[in-house]
């Protein structure tokens, strides 16, 4: 019995051998296969994410699988590379492991209003936060007209209202609710307020109540004008002696010509602050130059 089991191992055993043999064998060309095709398969799906542009991309496999990971700028950046990649592999082999870049919150579009305001009637036009409900403020402006034309181009947009929105424009309209003749520009903390005037001592007065009434925070841009007075008659007295150098009247139409009018003046020894009021009623377009004439006159001769 010994001797046939001997026989047995000894017939059986170079078969045993040649299968272990043969099964390793086939194990190794297995696994050469299987890290070629690998290799294979990650190199031309590399090769053709880099032609189409998505370096950022990277690439693993795992026998038939392929995965790609990476950050992609945008959705169908993250799309198209998975399109790419399915060029080379059939879709249902791929793995999308990419992540999609976080974009930044969108941006609020810019608020403002444009308000003009004359005897003819009322015009709004501009963008408000949708909160600020430009019904509301149509409603407002419609009691400020009374019977008058209203021009309603106000649009608005579903973003929250930016800081200092609400404060400027409260003031802007009740700024608009004094001054009959106007334009208000309303934007978050700032409002620009332009407007005309009966004459200097309301123009002083409207800017002093305007200045503070204005609220913290919102920067207030005034440009209220009004008609200069008449003078007459328009004139213009220097007196220069030995005991004094100054003007018993001064006139002038422009800026300019009270420049030029008190430059000479100046020149000719004049010291100290001096008033040359602003007027209507110029006999000449010349006047100052006549003035600033005369007074370089009357200081060459020394007195008078």
């Amino acid at each position: 019995m010994s001797s046939t089991a001997s026989l047995n191992l000894r017939t059986y055993l170079p078969h045993a051998l040649a299968i272990l043999i043969a099964g390793t064998a086939c194990l190794g060309v297995a696994f050469w296969a299987k890290e070629r095709i690998e290799r294979k398969t990650s190199t031309d799906i590399g090769l053709v994410l880099a032609q189409s542009g998505h370096d950022w991309a990277e690439v693993t496999t795992d026998g038939l699988q392929v995965a790609l990971f990476g950050t992609a700028p945008n959705e169908a950046t993250r799309f198209a590379a998975l399109s790419a990649a399915g060029r080379i592999v059939d879709a249902s082999r791929i793995l999308d492991r990419m992540e999609v870049q976080a974009t930044a919150a969108l941006v609020a579009p810019e608020f403002s209003i444009e308000i003009l305001k004359n005897d003819d009637g009322l015009s709004l036009i501009g963008l408000v936060p949708a909160e600020s409900d430009p019904a509301t403020i149509l409603e407002r402006a419609r009691r400020m007209a009374s019977n008058a034309q209203i021009t309603d181009l106000l649009e608005s947009a579903d973003y929250a209202p930016p800081p200092g929105w609400e404060r400027a424009l409260a003031f802007g309209l009740t700024a608009l609710e004094t001054l009959p003749r106007s334009k208000i520009s309303i934007s978050p903390n700032k409002v620009a307020i332009t407007a005309a005037a009966p004459d200097e001592n309301t123009k002083r007065r409207i800017e002093r109540e305007l200045n503070r009434d204005a609220p913290t925070g919102v920067a207030l841009n005034l440009n209220i004008t009004a008609p200069r007075p008449v003078i007459a008659p328009f004139t213009l007295r220097f007196i220069k002696n030995e005991d004094v150098t100054r003007f018993d009247a001064c006139s002038a139409d422009t800026e300019q010509a009270r420049d030029t009018i008190l430059a000479a003046a100046i020149e000719a020894g004049l010291s100290g602050p001096t008033a040359c009021p602003l007027g209507l009623g110029t006999p000449s377009t010349q006047w100052a130059d006549a003035a600033a004439a005369s007074i370089r006159a009357l200081n060459a001769i020394g007195s008078g």
